[in-house]
């Protein structure tokens, strides 16, 4: 009977999966929004490290994913496949974690819950490989909580998992390594401590080897490290008074961490505290609950704490825990309170679930600007921008125009990456007026003086990008006129 059971929720599992799936894949955008998913782009044309193609730390496994998945679907929803999988991935991990527990539902509920969070389709829909860290602290949990009888093959399994992983992101298999050690400690049925300290010690070797790999692909230690420092460096001294930024820098930054940490860890702050409210004795005596209050500390407090010291940008960082948040909302319905009855609890998630979708189908541009940019109508403003722009620019494919980006509402400079006919381009510094020469094959940028800077006369005009009205808009200028081809008098057209 037990039997059957699973079996149907299996059903049930894949019939629904499959069916967001196709939901996801009709929300893919078509365009990198910005700098980073252009970068994972042109790494599917040339892969270059030291020209950012991608950006350190280089992620060799997701763009030779991104290869083979753009035979399937081509170029522009090439890593959308693969953010797909991953996701799939991560779920079932979840889901057959708790199926081998002996809570289906729970399983169920959580992986349902996760598919459709808007963190996860903010993450998936863009050529972004934040989703990997989600899959990786639920592969560890799932691979340990079912292997945990048969240490030699755990051991192995964990090294190889933090190897994969390595090749992905390999900070976060760091962050993630107590994990694998506090829930081995914590789950395995014998020799607890022998297989926590060789699994720290393999796994800490098979990180190091998937970044020495890295690295190798890279062209070498100096080359991979003047990269490294030259993207990640100058991002950590911008926002770590531990690397030279000012306090307020820091401080912002540690905000911004704690206010979506609050946002995203809130509804199951409250649900559990309901249960606990209710059943408090009850729950805090059973040994299950403690273990799963130690493992989510470790899942959590690694990555929390590196954000806060060393660097933090954006909410899909946050990916790296969010099943710490939607985990225990599917255990409090399901378990928790019990009292409830079946229907009511599947009501309860089915809601959460309508509301995680609605939110990033259907959320309004007012919303703050943070919170905006996790939603489908964000990546389709800027796959607009990107139609237009493109469509404006395909008339001046030729070598005699050079362009010009003085601006631009959606898009960031960067998207010359993609325009392998403009090179060198030519971009204006907002903030003090200078022009400078750019040249997005190598990420190269030549300063120049403005104010004496003539343009070559290989070209006959000039494609100025910038601001208007709110758009983006393209103003050519012939350069048959001496004096326009002066730059300061070109500028002062815009």
């Amino acid at each position: 009977m037990k039997s059957q059971s699973y079996h149907f929720l299996d059903s049930i599992t894949a019939i629904l999966l499959g069916l967001i799936a196709c939901l996801h894949w009709s929300a893919w955008s078509s365009y990198p929004p910005d700098v980073d998913p252009i970068n994972f782009i042109v790494a599917l044309r040339t892969y270059n490290i030291s020209a950012d193609a991608p950006h350190p730390p280089g992620y060799p496994l997701f763009v030779f994913l991104g290869r083979l998945s753009s035979i399937i679907v081509g170029e522009q929803h090439a890593y959308q496949l693969v953010n797909l999988v991953l996701l799939i991935g991560a779920v079932l991990c979840v889901y057959f974690l708790f199926r081998q527990l002996g809570y289906p539902k729970i399983g169920l509920s959580a992986a349902i819950l996760l598919m459709t969070h808007p963190l996860c389709w903010a993450a998936t829909v863009v050529p972004e490989s934040y989703i990997s860290d989600m899959l990786l602290g639920c592969a560890i949990v799932s691979w340990i909580v079912i292997m945990k009888a048969r240490p030699k093959p755990l051991v192995i399994g964990m090294a190889l998992i933090l190897f994969i992983f390595g090749l992905l992101r390999p900070v976060s298999c760091l962050l993630l390594l107590p994990l694998s050690v506090a829930s081995i400690m914590l789950t395995a049925v014998s020799h607890k401590k022998r297989s926590g300290i060789i699994t720290a010690i393999t796994g800490l070797f098979a990180i190091i080897s998937a970044y020495g790999f890295t690295i190798f692909l890279a062209g070498g230690v100096q080359v991979y490290r003047a990269a490294t420092d030259r993207v990640m460096g100058n991002a950590v001294r911008n926002f770590s008074v531990f690397a030279g930024a000012p306090i307020s820098a820091h401080v912002t930054m540690i905000l911004k961490l704690l206010i979506w940490f609050v946002l995203l860890a809130a509804p199951a702050i409250f649900l559990v505290g309901i249960c606990l409210t209710l059943r408090g004795r009850s729950l805090l005596s059973q040994s299950y609950f403690n273990k799963a209050l130690k493992i989510g500390l470790f899942w959590i407090l690694p990555p929390f704490t590196f954000y806060a010291l060393v660097y933090y940008l954006k909410p899909t960082y946050q990916l790296i825990y969010l099943p710490c948040f939607l985990i225990p909302i599917s255990w409090a319905t399901q378990e928790g309170l019990q009292r409830l009855h079946q229907k009511i609890k599947w009501l309860i998630i089915g809601g959460i679930v309508v509301a995680q979708l609605c939110f990033f189908f259907f959320a309004p541009s007012t919303l703050p600007s943070p919170i905006y940019q996790l939603s489908h109508s964000y990546f389709r403003q800027k796959d607009i921008a990107w139609e237009q722009l493109l469509q404006d620019l395909h008339p001046l494919r030729q070598e005699s125009t050079l362009l010009i980006w003085a601006d631009h509402p959606h898009l960031t400079p960067y998207a010359l990456r993609l325009l392998d006919w403009a090179e060198p381009s030519a971009v204006l510094n907002q903030e003090n007026g200078s022009l400078q020469y750019f040249f997005p094959s190598t990420m190269t940028w030549l300063p120049s003086n403005t104010e004496s800077l003539t343009i070559s006369d290989k070209y006959r005009s000039v494609a100025i990008i910038y601001t208007s009205n709110g758009i983006g808009s393209i103003q050519t200028v012939d350069l048959t006129h001496p004096e326009m081809r002066k730059v300061k008098n070109l500028l002062h057209l815009m």
